[in-house]
């Protein structure tokens, strides 16, 4: 830790003021500049590269250099949160020159990004299990407090939430500095309290932007396939026959990842449950219902069918979800979201009034339903436009328990990478 002084009241604080006029590697933080300026095209290795070096020691800049696209992307967005939360107190009000802060927040970043990508995660105990459980439980609490009017009562037991303990996350990624300094552990737990869980994901959580993202979502989804030129039946029959090499192909090449340990059946994961509370199947289509149990308890014990289901899903978690290009692109539209102009948070988001919200919900369910009808599942689970209404309410009336929604996912993950 740099010997820095901690007094801020102390006369030598504007003695240091004085003396050092330049901040040197954060030039950037000047007050008035409004956008980052760079002579490559935004987003490519170089322009992040330079964006990282405009933020980071030049100490740093060498294992810059050899950082590839997808950690590159994530560095960018790191650097930034840095250069805004970090860069605005140390060094004007925190006096010093020290470049060894910087340095440490780089490495803590970069072993966090190596860690991720060498450990294995069990992608089907926690995309079919622990999120579809997650997002049921907020579903049930935000139904039960909807029932109650949202009074402060209900609110209150809708946010209280047993099952996590935000303590236990803080000492995780502090036990990651691999330091005795209680000061850079209060620091990263601020740091992931105060900023992370209270402003970023609070900011994120708006029930306006999630409406709109959601909205962006499914008008995406619910926008039919462009039509494919008509072609002699040949070429057609030999388009299919392609189709289902490529789903043979999936279907029975071995997944490197081994199944979870103490693994159940795939058709017994909590994701069909999910799906159940969330249409209530078994009670809109009780035959139909009956008749896919039966389905399930025949195949749950066949070998075969749940190799071929398995490797299914993490042919596509690798190619759809995991892929490097997919976390540089997370990482991108997320600092895109967050830092429009690439130096400061973007500006507060404009409130919406009611007639904008109510526009934003209609426009909501209109998409919901138009994807929901495309995949026929307005026939097959009975679903109807009052269920769609009540998801785009349960989603749009507060902001505090979709942020706790958030950061319990965070955690999720946090949890299974560690």
């Amino acid at each position: 830790m740099p010997a820095i002084l901690y007094n801020a009241n102390s006369s030598l604080v504007s003695r240091f003021h004085r003396k050092v006029k330049s901040r040197g590697d954060q030039s950037l933080n000047e007050p008035g500049k409004t956008r980052f300026l760079s002579a490559f095209e935004k987003d490519t290795l170089e322009y992040l590269r330079e964006l990282c070096c405009s933020v980071y020691p030049k100490q740093i800049h060498v294992q810059l250099e050899a950082c590839d696209g997808a950690k590159l992307a994530a560095h960018a967005f790191f650097a930034l949160v840095f250069k805004n939360f970090v860069c605005s107190w140390f060094g004007p009000k925190i006096p010093s020159t020290d470049p060894e802060f910087l340095c440490e927040l780089y490495f803590i970043i970069d072993r966090l990004l190596s860690h991720f990508e060498e450990h294995t995660i069990e992608w089907e105990l926690l995309l079919l299990d622990d999120i579809p459980l997650l997002l049921t439980q907020h579903l049930r609490a935000v139904r039960r407090a909807e029932r109650d009017n949202w009074c402060d009562e209900a609110r209150a037991k809708a946010l209280l939430d047993p099952d996590y303990d935000r303590d236990r996350v803080s000492n995780y990624i502090c036990s990651l500095l691999e330091s005795e300094s209680q000061l850079q552990k209060t620091f990263m737990r601020s740091l992931f309290e105060d900023l992370l869980c209270d402003r970023i994901l609070h900011s994120i959580a708006d029930p306006s932007l999630v409406l709109e993202l959601v909205n962006k979502v499914a008008r995406s989804l619910a926008r039919p396939a462009s039509a494919l030129p008509k072609a002699p039946n040949e070429k057609n029959s030999q388009s299919w026959r392609q189709r289902l090499a490529s789903f043979r192909a999936s279907a029975s090449s071995e997944s490197n990842q081994q199944p979870p340990t103490n693994s159940k059946p795939f058709l017994h994961r909590y994701v069909f449950t999910f799906v159940k509370c969330f249409t209530a199947f078994e009670r809109r289509k009780p035959l139909l219902y009956a008749f896919c149990k039966y389905c399930q308890a025949l195949t749950a014990r066949r070998s075969l069918v749940n190799r071929t289901l398995r490797n299914l899903f993490y042919n596509f978690v690798r190619t759809k979800l995991v892929s490097v290009s997919r976390v540089s692109d997370l990482f991108l539209t997320l600092r895109h979201a967050v830092f429009p102009n690439d130096t400061t948070m973007g500006p507060p988001r404009v409130p919406l009034d009611d007639e904008q919200k109510n526009w934003l919900r209609l426009e909501g369910e209109e998409n919901i339903l138009k994807f929901l009808e495309r995949l026929k599942f307005t026939s097959i689970f009975g679903l109807e436009r009052e269920d769609v209404r009540s998801f785009v309410m349960a989603i749009s009336l507060d902001q505090e328990m979709n942020a706790l929604l958030l950061e319990r996912l965070m955690a999720c993950f946090i949890a299974h990478a560690s």
